[in-house]
């Protein structure tokens, strides 16, 4: 967000003096009527940039309410256009923040406060386009750029028409896009001619003329121009050698490199992505290691030495599947802290009469908490799993290597099965807390988080005992008959012989079997009387089976499974390719049968799944 970036670049020189707070502070006996409006602002702004929101809505509130006192327009549009960007940035509230905007904007018009016009079209722009209502972004920015055009202020012009090429490019309207990023380029080094130029502007300027040359860099490669891109990359990365931070100038790195690999000039390529490794962090952001190791997968593969290209395949799945989890538990806590919102709002009037609610809403947030943690853990396994294969892949000998990679490969396998578990959970309980069911949705939650911990536990085991499958078969398919409002029942039944604890299986080897006997078998009966069973006994061989009395898997085929959205499951699969790899290392024969189940009139009634583990493995 354009306005955001300039207050933060401001205030951040600002906020670099210990005694700036103390200051402000200070003026408020001493400051009257528009220079108090003032001052509340800067506190306002202080308290935003240190991300406490409470007290930065306290004094942006001051100062809207002073500047009704006292007949100050300016304050009005300070005031409105920071508390929408509150409400837009922190609680994603699109229509609060509009609605905000909206009332600066009136102010703005009736006072002919022409930057301040141009300023809440600006804001509007942003919260439409993050809204996807590409049009009527464009319709704000084009009146904001006619202002900024009257009054000549070309500072702010040229990020605005980055930004309607950045719209254009969303509804595929490639020339336009290109046309008005050619005169964002344009503006920016007239303004960088000036000689009258202070260091905050030319600061500013070049890094609107970075980014759209970057943006032409990016469509030039669309278009297979590598050569042009690559020299105006090359540029990009020469003048971020001095700029503080590195992630602007790897971002630059990693584009040339995969350019070279486009170009099939894969040992440029890997020289590239040795410079980025050196200025590569291990607090870097993950997108940055992404595309180093995408990199770094395609030119290894390029020279034919696939061994290091499937390692750096590996780390860069990993590092997506990472970026997956965040993404989905970025947009689950947004859905929360909107739904706390309007109860927020609602409990100003019904305050009285909301105490149950309002215990609902802590338990959810508690609920979402423990959900983040558990991601967060999962997280920094997943990093120190990244760090152990990256050493030890080149610390073990070549003699080695084939059973290595057949190890690797069982553990990208695990790792791609535990995010489609956590998503599909996530999903289950944002629809509780649509339906505002509290009760059902704190028990899901319960279990969910009972059932992370499992997920955390089992996934550093290749072998775990069958007591400890058993455990998660029965939480998982808890979980399932409550998102599925008891559609089916099921049982799990252990030969009396075994002992669960002494007895040991690879883990979550049977989970992608119920899930599938589920989604495609008792979910699409149209009765309530689906049954799926489970059962384990050992004669000769430890057999585990899982039945169901579903739609069979032909009539499966026909059916499109509304609850995943999109999402095809590859459980089943990958489990197969598990088996195969299990019996490669420790030199056993796990086997697995699917069989279609028929009734008497040769109806299809359900699948069974046998998987026959050898008893001492």
């Amino acid at each position: 967000m354009a306005t955001l970036s300039l207050i933060i670049c401001f205030y951040s020189q600002l906020l670099a003096q210990d005694n700036y707070l103390a200051e402000l502070q200070g003026k408020l006996s001493s400051s009257k009527d528009s220079n108090l409006v003032r001052t509340y602002n800067l506190l306002g702004n202080y308290y935003s940039l240190q991300e406490e929101y409470d007290s930065s809505e306290f004094y942006y509130n001051k100062v809207l309410s002073l500047s009704n006192e006292i007949g100050f327009p300016k304050g009005l549009c300070w005031a409105y256009g920071n508390l929408g960007r509150i409400q837009y940035v922190h609680y994603s509230n699109f229509e609060k923040a509009i609605e905000l905007y909206l009332k600066g904007l009136e102010v703005a018009e009736k006072n002919k406060l022409d930057m301040w016009v141009a300023t809440s079209y600006l804001n509007m722009a942003h919260v439409y386009g993050d809204q996807k209502k590409i049009e009527l972004g464009l319709e704000t920015l084009f009146k904001a750029s006619d202002i900024l055009k009257r009054i000549n202020d070309s500072v702010r012009l040229a990020p605005t028409y980055l930004k309607i090429g950045e719209f254009y490019n969303e509804i595929n309207s490639e020339e336009k896009a290109i046309l008005y990023n050619e005169d964002a380029i344009s503006i920016c080094r007239k303004v960088l001619a000036r000689n009258n130029n202070t260091p905050q502007r030319r600061m500013e300027m070049e890094g609107h003329l970075r980014t759209a040359l970057f943006v032409k860099a990016s469509r030039l490669k669309k278009k297979k121009d590598y050569q042009e891109a690559l020299a105006i990359s090359q540029l990009l990365t020469d003048e971020t050698k001095d700029i503080e931070g590195i992630e602007e100038r790897v971002t630059y790195i990693n584009f040339s490199s995969g350019l070279y690999n486009l170009m099939y000039d894969y040992k440029k390529s890997l020289l590239l992505n040795e410079q980025a490794l050196a200025l590569l962090k291990e607090d870097s952001i993950s997108s940055l290691y992404q595309g180093y190791y995408e990199n770094m997968s395609k030119a290894y593969a390029g020279l034919g030495l696939y061994a290091k290209a499937y390692e750096n395949h590996l780390l860069y799945k990993q590092i997506s599947d990472t970026i997956l989890n965040k993404e989905s538990l970025r947009a689950t806590t947004e859905m929360q802290t909107k739904y706390e919102m309007e109860k927020k709002d609602e409990a100003i009037v019904l305050l009285n009469k909301e105490k149950k609610s309002q215990r609902t809403i802590i338990g959810l947030a508690i609920g979402v908490i423990v959900i983040a943690l558990a991601l967060l853990v999962f997280a920094v396994h997943s990093k120190q799993l990244q760090a152990r294969l990256f050493k030890q892949q080149r610390e073990l000998e070549k003699n080695e290597l084939q059973k290595k990679m057949a190890v690797l490969e069982q553990m990208a396998l695990r790792a791609q099965m535990n995010p489609h578990f956590i998503f599909n959970s996530l999903t289950s309980i944002q629809n509780f807390v649509y339906d505002k069911d509290g009760q059902t949705a704190q028990k899901f939650i319960s279990s969910f988080s009972r059932l992370i911990r499992q997920t955390l536990d089992n996934s550093g085991r290749q072998l775990i005992p069958l007591n400890d499958e058993i455990k998660y078969l029965d939480n998982y398919l808890q979980l399932e008959q409550m998102r599925l409002r008891n559609k089916f029942q099921y049982t799990i039944h252990v030969q009396e012989s075994i002992d669960k604890e002494m007895t040991h299986v690879p883990s979550m080897v049977l989970q992608p079997f119920v899930e599938n006997s589920i989604k495609h078998g008792v979910q699409q009966k149209q009765n309530n009387d689906g049954l799926i069973k489970i059962t384990v006994s050992k004669n000769g061989t430890l057999s585990c089976v899982v039945e169901d009395n579903g739609i069979g898997r032909q009539s499966s085929m026909f059916l499109k499974d509304e609850s995943d959205d999109g999402y095809e499951s590859k459980g089943m699969d990958i489990t197969k390719s598990r088996i195969e790899t299990i019996n490669k290392i420790y030199e056993t024969s796990i086997s697995l049968n699917i069989e279609d189940l028929s009734d008497d009139k040769g109806q299809p009634a359900g699948t069974r799944v046998k998987i026959d583990f050898p008893v001492d493995l």
